[in-house]
């Protein structure tokens, strides 16, 4: 009965949980009510755009436009769903093209998804809306592509960023169900978007204890943390210098949104590895799963 003593440190433990939780609410609405009284001073957009004004390098956007491209032959339909893949470290291509920082004759920037958790934060959430992003949950999702407006997402999600590497691409699709139930719901045409370099450019650390950390918050949260390794620093920093290796990103023909979950499903991979076979550099391999 050894274990009955245990019962003062669950206590303990309970009791010093909730007092982080109530600190960090705390925290929360005060940061909140501070955010809320600067806004009342200073219209929202207008105060992003005079500190987005000041902070503008020229020479650094030219060396990012430089480092990340694009290949879009055709322009896409004014309302689809672009996916994504794979997801990387932080998908920094679709940032860059979604941001309006990089940009393409026929490739329009549109609503990149993040998790709704970074939405209730003060000043972050209203720096990833004023980019343009949204939530990612389902009914978002559905809202934004109702009102005629394209959407960015990363089909394979956290998982997909946990087996990021080099010049392997495992792309997680077989299992994936919610978004082809949206695209059939909404008949939006998926648009498959591949990325080659960006792994390499920003691998992510495979450390045992990053590998570990990752492992846990997944298995109890369902997110990750973006772990960078140090070269993946030192070519972020380089970029204010001079371009990188190329970051070349490949968007896709439309596939309508017929059919069921499956079929869809299906026709959607046939695109992906037929995107492959007429994009990927030498050495490149693919895995879908």
């Amino acid at each position: 009965m050894a274990w009955m003593y245990l019962w003062p440190l669950v206590l303990i433990g309970a009791f010093v949980i909730l007092v982080l939780v109530g600190v960090l609410m705390g925290v929360n609405l005060v940061l909140g009510l501070l955010v809320a009284s600067l806004y009342g001073l200073f219209p929202k957009e207008a105060l992003f755009e005079s500190v987005t004004s000041r902070l503008r390098n020229k020479q650094v956007e030219e060396n990012i436009q430089a480092t990340f491209r694009m290949e879009c032959p055709e322009a896409p339909p004014p309302t689809c769903l672009f996916i994504w893949q794979p997801h990387g470290l932080i998908s920094v291509s679709s940032v860059m093209f979604n941001g309006g920082l990089c940009k393409h004759p026929n490739y329009r920037a549109n609503h990149a998804v993040t998790l709704p958790f970074y939405h209730y934060f003060p000043v972050i959430g209203d720096i990833i809306r004023h980019l343009g992003s949204i939530p990612s949950d389902s009914n978002s999702i559905t809202k934004t592509l109702q009102k005629g407006e394209s959407v960015s997402l990363m089909l394979g999600g956290v998982r997909e960023m946990l087996v990021a590497e080099g010049k392997h691409m495992k792309l997680y699709i077989r299992n994936r169900t919610g978004l082809f139930r949206i695209a059939l719901d909404t008949k939006t045409p998926l648009v498959p978007v591949l990325t080659y370099g960006e792994n390499e450019v920003f691998p992510r650390s495979n450390e045992w204890w990053a590998t570990e950390l990752n492992n846990l918050l997944h298995s109890y949260t369902g997110m990750a943390i973006g772990i960078p390794t140090w070269k993946a620093l030192q070519n972020w920093f380089e970029l204010s210098y001079r371009p990188l290796k190329p970051i070349v990103t490949h968007v896709g023909s439309p596939i309508p949104a017929v059919g069921d979950i499956l079929t869809l499903r299906n026709t959607y991979i046939k695109s992906v590895e037929d995107l492959f076979k007429k994009t990927a550099p030498a050495g490149y391999t693919l895995q879908i799963v």
